[in-house]
């Protein structure tokens, strides 16, 4: 089964068929650096990643409670590659039903959020906001070991789930990996499959110069000159179907048919919305009691 295109990414996600997500989250020292104009690039991914997972939740939120519809896997690496969930039994485990992430923040700090006040204007409130994953900056770019530690954790999800919805892995990074080159990595990742395709491997390289963001290629044609946005781009899997007919309605736009997830010198706006398509598996997420 080719990972490219071939693959249909239709199956239904259930309980008793969950789908796995994993987010391999660069914590290199140039994190630190300011990203969107308000903080660092390691704070803004970690706020974005903590109000993702309260989404996720959110969104496997039934009247009997949480539905483990998804594992979910957050890696850093920087200082070394491991998991980097924290809160009572989250600490160091690589794949964590979403239930067990619902019941265990770190902390839940109180965020002002603006709401529509119903007469036309807005008013600020202040909401529940759930901490799982803290900022961290140190070291170098480890992004092959990253990739290594998702196959391993991935092989035996698979094995163990061979008629789920395929796995998703999304690599947020600032800068080349540190320790090689990625492509074997990401090759032995994107071979491993489920009766309903092969995983899929995103990129989402962030920059605080987003001026020349590139979205979605189909070709290095807009990067050519650029060996590290090449290197992306080829460890990158086309995506299903499902998931371009998804960005192109949001953007209004036509994608090719054999365009691959990764974004290049994305600004925080863009990663956010890419993180909510890409994890928008919605409409396979059976309605049902017995689900």
């Amino acid at each position: 089964m080719s990972y490219e295109s071939g693959a249909k990414y239709m199956h239904e996600i259930s309980r008793a068929s969950p789908t796995a997500l994993v987010f391999l989250i660069d914590q290199s020292g140039s994190m630190s650096e300011k990203w969107g104009g308000s903080g660092t690039k390691s704070s803004e991914v970690a706020m974005i990643l903590n109000r993702l997972l309260n989404n996720l939740i959110m969104r496997c939120t039934k009247s009997d409670g949480v539905r483990n519809y998804f594992s979910i896997g957050v890696i850093g690496y920087g200082l070394g590659v491991k998991p980097v969930l924290k809160g009572n039994t989250l600490f160091g485990r690589d794949l964590i039903p979403i239930s067990e992430i619902a019941d265990n923040p770190l902390r839940i700090e109180r965020r002002k959020k603006k709401e529509p006040d119903g007469v036309g204007g807005v008013m600020e409130i202040e909401v529940n906001f759930p901490i799982w994953l803290e900022a961290e900056a140190f070291n170098g770019t480890p992004m092959c070991g990253a990739l290594d530690y998702a196959h391993k954790v991935l092989e035996r999800w698979v094995d163990d789930h061979p008629d789920s919805y395929p796995p998703t892995v999304f690599n947020i990074t600032d800068g080349q990996a540190g320790d090689g080159d990625p492509a074997m990595n990401a090759a032995k990742i994107k071979r491993l499959e489920t009766n309903d395709g092969n995983v899929l491997l995103f990129n989402i390289n962030i920059s605080s110069d987003s001026s020349q963001m590139v979205k979605f290629p189909d070709s290095v044609s807009q990067f050519a000159n650029d060996p590290y946005a090449v290197s992306l781009y080829n460890i990158s899997s086309v995506m299903p179907e499902n998931i371009i007919a998804m960005l192109g309605r949001s953007e209004e736009r036509n994608y090719s048919r054999n365009c691959k997830g990764f974004i290049l010198n994305a600004d925080a706006i863009s990663l956010i919305e890419f993180l909510n398509i890409g994890t928008r598996t919605d409409q396979q997420i059976r309605r049902g009691i017995d689900d």
